[in-house]
């Protein structure tokens, strides 16, 4: 019998809804395209590594679920990369990246189950604009079918890609998750207002999906 696939992630504990655990399923809500920003230390990390993938592991098989991570940091791979659940060994030059992406917006999923690719920073954005919004824009086209699901996570800002072609793609975003940031302008741009601005404790976020906002404490993690 086949294993049941669980695409929930969880966001942590609302401040708006008592304080209970907030989810969300990923293929029941047909959320396809996540992203992830805020300033270096916000708690997006964590956030990674807890709340989306560590909750995916824990809840499904590697056999059901694949991951392939592309870290321009070179950092946040690290925590998942003995998982398990990874389908392609971590892609840390651009370049590589970049194929990727092409690779799979031209075959689909050729893996046979849920596949999450994670972008870390924006490098592949600033050095191969054209190419990678292209790239992204034929997998979220497929995404549903084929069962790809895409995080990006950065903390800087490109203002010239944002107010041009980057910002066509953040609107095809379905989740943006917005952790602390410094800059207003930032804010403005992803929430409508200055209420990122506010967050001032380490995994504080602004969820938005649906037109509609929520702000989560940091997760809980128990000992």
């Amino acid at each position: 019998m086949k294993n049941k696939i669980d695409l929930r992630i969880h966001f942590g504990e609302t401040s708006v809804l008592n304080e209970n655990p907030f989810y969300l399923d990923l293929k029941n809500d047909r959320l396809y395209f996540i992203y992830l920003f805020g300033d270096t230390g916000s708690g997006k990390s964590i956030f990674n590594n807890i709340g989306i993938y560590g909750y995916l592991i824990s809840n499904n098989q590697p056999e059901d679920l694949g991951i392939t991570f592309i870290d321009l940091t070179r950092v946040d791979y690290q925590e998942l990369e003995s998982s398990g659940y990874f389908v392609q060994t971590p892609i840390l030059k651009t370049e590589e990246g970049l194929e990727y992406l092409e690779m799979i917006a031209t075959k689909g999923n050729i893996y046979n189950k849920p596949l999450f690719i994670h972008i870390e920073e924006c490098n592949i954005f600033v050095q191969y604009p054209e190419r990678s919004i292209k790239a992204i824009n034929s997998i979220l086209d497929i995404a549903e079918e084929e069962s790809i699901f895409i995080v990006y996570s950065s903390s800087r800002n490109v203002p010239v890609l944002f107010e041009n072609k980057l910002s066509k793609l953040i609107n095809r975003v379905d989740i943006k998750v917005v952790f602390r940031t410094t800059s207003l302008e930032d804010s403005l741009k992803l929430l409508g207002n200055d209420s990122a601005l506010k967050l001032d404790k380490p995994g504080e976020k602004i969820v938005c999906f649906k037109n509609m906002q929520i702000h989560c404490n940091p997760l809980l993690i128990v000992n």
